[in-house]
């Protein structure tokens, strides 16, 4: 298949002399290409040297430098003179990311031989499999789970497989195996297997297929997803300490009792740091300097992740009313944009985000409030916030999100920490799933019997 699909395109030469560095006639005469369709090329470049996309422009940085050819980072040394590890690495990811911006802008051309690859890949894909969908919410009742378990298998593997024959293709085509990065590419190169099937998967998803294995993959946990939107509904309206997160990380006004005695105690001081202090940075202030931030500074993080929650022209006291009555709010909003992403590398990455918000939303409440404490979170605790945020956030699918990203994910990305916050995730799904949800006519208690339930999962709970 792969070999009858690499036949000679509009741009078939075009892409193997910017890929491989090859002057233009001598790759046309090596492809023994018709004498038309030679014409129709040179015709098509004189169209083109006229008038170049922007992708075409950035392309042509690498014509003395191309894919197979080193990329050279700039020298980057310490202030003793010694290479400095970091910046190598930075330079390394910042090429990593220009080639894989000009591979994804090459196969966005409707003549690239990978784009038709893609092509005719998601038709046969929506052909075989679209009805299954169809027919299961038609006919619940009748469809067999066996047949249903098959087909979803099926659909994974079939996709699964044409991810990885795509990748061979690419590093055939592209030479990505010899692609350098610079000082560190023997040892680290960012062009491994893995990271380019995330790439590749990015790509595939961001067609039709990523709704047909989405549903495919909500029919297995449909179950699991029903269950998980019923006690949403009553989980949602829950506050912190409910979830059995202690009162130093609730983030609200159990907090401030905790450190201060009383809400009025703690809005107290605020008044009187704000009447001694006028020069501190404003909102605007700290938004306009966001970009020189160094993130190796805890401190600076944090006024940069939330810079953006502040109002033009709004005060610390006012910031810090807003504040404690809305509990992890960028964590939950974070973690609603899981639906929005189609790319399973990117669904991490939401998930990754969420998990870093959650410190930087008790370093921010903290700094906003004058608590200098220390801010260790033990397994337990964690799992405590992420429940509240996954309850909050109330994302009905998102069971089959983190199906999605087992399914596609590499092992570089399932076995590191990001795995490991998706399998939080896991369990807070089924914490929230093994709820037990009260009557609604015996709501009295349910605060006790909520907290108490919340406090039986973490013990019994591998997490």
């Amino acid at each position: 298949m792969l070999n009858s699909m690499l036949q000679t395109t509009d741009l078939f030469e075009e892409n193997f002399y910017r890929a491989h560095g090859k002057k233009h006639a001598s790759v046309k005469s090596s492809l023994g290409l018709p004498s038309q369709l030679e014409d129709k090329i040179d015709e098509e470049e004189k169209q083109k040297e006229d008038k170049k996309s922007e992708a075409n422009i950035e392309i042509e940085k690498f014509k003395n430098n191309t894919l197979l050819g080193p990329l050279h980072a700039e020298s980057q040394t310490s202030l003793d003179g010694k290479p400095n590890s970091m910046g190598r690495l930075y330079q390394s990811i910042n090429n990593y990311k220009l080639v894989t911006s000009i591979l994804d802008k090459h196969f966005q051309s409707s003549t690239n031989v990978f784009n038709r690859m893609i092509n005719i890949f998601t038709e046969f894909y929506v052909e075989k499999y679209e009805q299954i969908w169809t027919n299961y919410t038609q006919n619940h009742s009748t469809t067999a789970q066996s047949e249903i378990y098959l087909n979803v298998n099926s659909a994974v593997s079939d996709l699964q497989q044409f991810i990885r024959i795509l990748y061979d293709g690419l590093n055939v085509f592209y030479g990505l195996e010899k692609l350098k990065m610079g000082d560190i590419a023997a040892k680290e190169s960012l062009f491994n297997r893995d990271n380019i099937i995330n790439f590749l998967t990015s790509i595939v998803m961001n067609t039709s297929v990523f709704d047909h294995i989405f549903n495919l993959l909500r029919i297995n946990d449909i179950n699991t997803e029903d269950a998980f939107g019923k006690n949403l509904t009553f989980s949602c309206k829950k506050s912190p300490e409910d979830m059995g997160i202690p009162p130093e990380y609730c983030l609200n006004e159990s907090t401030l009792e905790f450190y201060y005695g009383s809400v009025n105690a703690a809005f107290k001081i605020l008044k009187q740091d704000e009447a001694k202090n006028h020069n501190k940075p404003s909102s605007k202030d700290l938004r306009e300097n966001k970009q020189k931030v160094n993130f190796q500074d805890a401190e600076a993080f944090v006024d940069a992740v939330f810079a953006q929650s502040r109002k033009e022209g709004e005060s610390e006291l006012e910031y810090a009313k807003k504040l404690y009555k809305e509990p992890y709010i960028q964590c939950i909003n974070n973690l609603k944009r899981i639906e929005e992403h189609r790319s399973p590398i990117h669904k991490m990455k939401t998930i990754v985000k969420t998990a870093e918000l959650i410190n930087a939303s008790i370093h921010n409440f903290y700094k906003v409030f004058k608590i200098d404490k220390p801010v260790k979170l033990d397994a337990d605790q964690t799992l405590s916030i992420f429940i509240y945020v996954v309850a909050r956030a109330g994302v009905k699918t998102l069971a089959t999100q983190i199906k999605l990203i087992e399914k596609f994910a590499t092992n570089n990305v399932l076995n590191s920490i990001s795995g490991y916050y998706a399998t939080t995730l896991e369990a807070c799904i089924n914490c929230i799933i093994n709820m037990e949800v009260p009557e609604a006519d015996n709501q009295r208690n349910s605060r006790e019997e909520f907290y108490d339930n919340i406090k039986h999962y973490l013990r019994t709970s591998d997490k």
